[in-house]
């Protein structure tokens, strides 16, 4: 059995990210200040692409069709301002931009902001 290879990845201190205010992990880093990450890598490229390809291509193509069924209906003018579809589509443009973190990206998109005491509202 092949032991998976550890590869420790870059994170930029909280220091770093309050210097460059623009980056998406700003927040995320003011919270969690930590230091190199580990991520295991058993897969080469190829064979996760091998194995997950099809399942993507189904999901993309439920997504197409999904915003098909909108966009065929006689009102789809009418949610062309939704904050909803254009998070959608915001979601879809994370996808383009290659990335390590895309799926924090769009969880963070789709995530509610952080209330401090929410439990007590």
């Amino acid at each position: 059995m092949h032991s998976p290879s550890l590869i420790p990845l870059p994170c930029p201190t909280k220091m770093e990210v309050t210097a460059d205010s623009s980056s998406s992990a700003a927040p995320l880093l003011e919270k969690f200040p930590f230091g190199a990450l580990l991520m295991s890598s058993p897969q080469t490229a190829r064979q996760i692409l091998d194995r997950h390809y099809l399942e993507i291509r189904s999901k993309i193509l439920d997504l197409a069709a999904s915003l098909d069924r909108v966009d065929r209906t006689a009102d789809a003018e009418t949610v062309q301002d939704d904050p909803r579809l254009a998070k959608l589509k915001q979601g879809i443009e994370l996808l383009l931009v290659p990335a390590t973190d895309r799926a924090e990206q769009v969880q963070m998109l789709f995530s509610d902001a952080y209330v401090e005491n929410w439990l007590k509202k």
